[in-house]
């Protein structure tokens, strides 16, 4: 029976990585005048525009675009904008043209398609900002995210490699270039890149719960052949995966003590470690923040435990 949990065990660790966290939380929905609309958290604001943190791109929407911030229309003060120049003088003193619209506002608009579904139009848009400015590193990152959408994750990979790249101080990107390495198996590259997301943002909880479960994946998958070879030293190799799961699950907890996916992470991590009685209080926490636990799970602990609740 504890075999089938473990097997079982195995599969669901899989699938939780692969699913979990494909997005940011988010903090706000900004309803522009367009029509579209954008969610993100915001990290400026005055009565000339409002900046927001779209998984990691920074974008400014200017008071004239916006109509509402989570349903509440916003009242601006009106302020006069300066049309952009479409003429220029070169260093021989000719007028030429020039492209009137900046590489932010091409990354604006292909967040805005990106969120539609329509990614041709959201790469047209991020291309051209890269061409204005081929060193724009959250460009990269949001073609990251488009690419992945299209079931491409190898060139995803490529983008938030560039990101870094670009910034290397880019934590966002380290944390999506994770998940993608941790969807493929690479748990190694992925540790390694949610390690440096949270050298970046310490207080992230969604990086930690992530670590935490390639960790769990790690002790009992990676090394399942020791397990024939050297009992023993197989059983030591589990537990200090495991001890680090247990421990990066737990700072999570810690940052949000209403994180629900931190207690459903911490109480597979517990069902491994065979401490049922640890396992259920988790499963009951969840229910506690009103929450529901997957039936294989509560099935498998239920099996594992010889308990019902």
């Amino acid at each position: 029976m504890k075999r089938k949990c473990f097997t079982r065990f195995l599969y669901a660790a899989l699938i939780f990585i692969n699913l979990c966290f494909p997005a940011f939380i988010f903090a706000a929905t900004i309803v522009l005048k367009s029509g579209d609309k954008i969610e993100g958290n915001i990290i400026g604001k005055d009565e000339r525009y409002i900046k927001i943190d779209y998984k990691g791109a920074a974008i400014t929407y200017y008071s004239f675009e916006v109509e509402s911030i989570d349903g509440k229309a916003v009242a601006f003060p009106e302020a006069k904008t300066a049309q952009p120049a479409t003429r220029a003088k070169n260093d021989s003193g000719e007028i030429v043209k020039v492209d009137a619209v900046s590489a932010e506002e091409y990354l604006k608009r292909g967040v805005t398609f990106y969120t539609k579904g329509n990614f041709y139009l959201a790469l047209s848009n991020l291309d051209k900002a890269l061409k204005i400015d081929p060193h724009y590193a959250q460009v990269y990152a949001v073609r990251g995210l488009v690419f992945n959408e299209q079931g491409n994750p190898e060139q995803a990979i490529e983008e938030y490699s560039k990101a870094i790249e670009n910034n290397p101080n880019y934590g966002e990107a380290y944390y999506l270039r994770g998940l993608l390495y941790a969807n493929k198996g690479k748990l190694d590259e992925a540790i390694g890149d949610y390690s440096k997301a949270i050298e970046m943002n310490p207080n992230y909880a969604e990086t930690y719960v992530n670590r935490g479960l390639a960790y769990a994946y790690k002790g009992v998958g990676e090394h399942a052949e020791m397990k024939l070879r050297s009992p023993r030293a197989y059983i030591l190799f589990k537990v200090g995966s495991f001890n680090q799961a247990l421990s990066d699950c737990n700072k999570a907890i810690a940052i949000n003590p209403a994180y629900m996916e931190a207690y459903f992470a911490r109480a597979r991590v517990y069902l491994f470690r065979e401490e049922y009685d640890k396992s259920w209080e988790d499963v009951h926490k969840i229910e506690t923040l009103g929450g529901k636990v997957s039936p294989d799970f509560l099935k498998d602990l239920k099996n594992a435990s010889g308990r019902e609740k």
